[in-house]
């Protein structure tokens, strides 16, 4: 990972990052977390067990 400066707050692992035929680098979609797209939303803690802590 690096720094907004440019120089490396973590160096890159040794082996190659994980990648399909479809998708080379996918990081910037997770990242994105737009509630639009298959991913989904994010939820605070309280949300998220008002969201799936209910019984039925």
């Amino acid at each position: 990972m690096k720094a907004s400066v440019g120089n490396w707050r973590q160096l890159p692992s040794p082996y190659p990052y994980i990648q399909t035929g479809a998708s080379k680098r996918s990081l910037s979609d997770f990242v994105d977390r737009n509630p639009q797209e298959r991913w989904g939303g994010i939820y605070t803690q309280p949300d998220f067990v008002y969201q799936f802590g209910r019984k039925s």
